[in-house]
Order: C-alpha cells, then structure tokens, then sequence
C-alpha cells in the first residue's frame, strides 16, 4: 500500500477503536470505518488521463497489414472484409514464399477468378430489382390513369364501365379500377409477406436462404481452384466480400 493508503487505514482503525471506548454501538463503529475505506477509495482511484505521445501515435497502425495475426483473426471473426483479405495474403506468402506484394497480386487474381460468375449469380437479384421497380411505377398509371384503366378494362376485366360524369376526377377513375387492382396489388404484397416471414424463420433454425447458398457455392469454388491455400481462409474471403460493382469497405 502507498503511504496515504496507509494513514487512511491507521485513522479508520484509530476512529473505530475511540467510538467503541465512547460506548457507542458497534453498527456506527462499522459506519464509519466505510466511510473512511469509501473516502481512501476515492482518493486512490482518482488519477490524471494520461494522453498519448507524438512517438505513441507515429507507432499508430494505418492500414490492415500493421497488425499482429491474433487481431486480424478477431476482425475477420467479425465480419470485416479487410482484415480476411489480409489475412489471405499472409496464407499466399506463406505456402508460396514471397513477398506481401507478390502474395496481394496473387489474391488480386483470386479476386477475378472469383467475379467470373458474379453476372450469373446476381441474375436473379437484377430480375428483382427491375421487376419490383417496373411494377411499383406502372401501378399508379393502372390505378389512376384513365386510359390505361379503360385499356385493361376492355381487354381484360371487361367490367361495367360508368358513367362519364363519374370519372371526372382522379379519385373516380381510381375508385372505379380498385374493383380489380386491390386484388392484385393485395395479393401480391401477402405473397411478399409471406416470402419475408419464410426467410426470418429459415435464418432462425440456420438455414440458408438464395444468397447464402449463392456465397457458399462461391466460396467453395475458389477453395476448389486454388486447393494449396488453407480452405476456411479462401471461403471466408469470398463470403466476406460484396458482390462487384458495390466496393469492398
């Protein structure tokens, strides 16, 4: 213990002994004493923020491949893209024994022969994005567009059409074609509904859902092209990595 450390102490046992001489009850003998050991607690504890040197921040990691493997492995475990790409170097500059720049190239060219089957394997991803698009936009003009509503209509709803002094107004073109759009727009956001909650509970129970599997079947494919590299360091690179054309951060 420090000296203060060391008077506080001796004044608690001083304090204790001359209320327990005074005659009064222990349960304040013991009240006082914690409030001496709260009082030598807050004073020792209490320190000054100590604020690093110029020579501490020059010696500061500024790129992933300053830091020590056990960190990279830890990063990786969670999720960061760079820290298993580094880690994937130093697994090239291992087996083949070459330089980091040699091994970066190397794992550059994976990368390549790894997006070889990207414009396959995103297909189905693009077809939903134009097809979630395109109907979310000409779903006004069916709804509300006169023309587009008297042209389905006559091809195929074939409902009663009303009168001209009824669809005067957006609202009653609107109101007129809802007799055949709610069903279709209704059921078309239960099936998307539905789709969501199947998803959620596949991730519950660790199933894979289209784009898990479509990253698995891409993980194991470069692990199957480059087989002198270690397998679980290929598979969490490609797993890791987004798909091209949205950037790797």
């Amino acid at each position: 213990p420090t000296p203060s450390e060391a008077m506080l102490r001796r004044a608690a046992r001083h304090l204790q002994c001359s209320l327990l001489r005074e005659g009064r009850s222990a349960t304040k003998a013991v009240h006082g004493l914690g409030s001496l050991r709260a009082l030598a607690t807050t004073t020792t504890s209490a320190r000054v923020v100590r604020r690093p040197t110029l020579s501490e921040v020059r010696e500061m990691p500024l790129s992933m491949c300053e830091m020590p493997a056990e960190t990279l492995w830890m990063l990786t475990e969670q999720g960061s893209f760079d820290a298993a790409e580094e880690r994937l170097i130093r697994e090239v500059m291992r087996v083949d024994g070459i330089e980091w720049e040699e091994a970066a190239e190397k794992v550059k060219k994976m990368a390549i022969d790894n997006d070889k089957i990207e414009s396959i394997a995103t297909l189905p991803h693009k077809v939903g994005i134009m097809a979630a698009g395109a109907s979310g936009i000409l779903s006004i003009p069916m709804v509300y567009y006169l023309p587009w509503v008297e042209w389905t209509n006559h091809h195929y709803v074939t409902s009663d059409v009303p009168e001209p002094k009824d669809l005067e107004s957006l609202w009653e073109v609107g109101a007129w074609s809802w007799n055949w759009m709610e069903p279709v727009l209704g059921t078309a956001s239960f099936v998307l509904l539905t789709l969501q909650f199947m998803r959620s509970v596949m991730l519950n129970i660790d199933l894979k859902p289209f784009t898990g599997r479509v990253r698995s079947y891409r993980a194991n494919r470069l692990a199957d092209l480059y087989p002198q590299y270690d397998r679980a360091m290929v598979r969490d690179y490609v797993k890791l990595e987004k798909f091209s054309g949205t950037g790797n951060s």
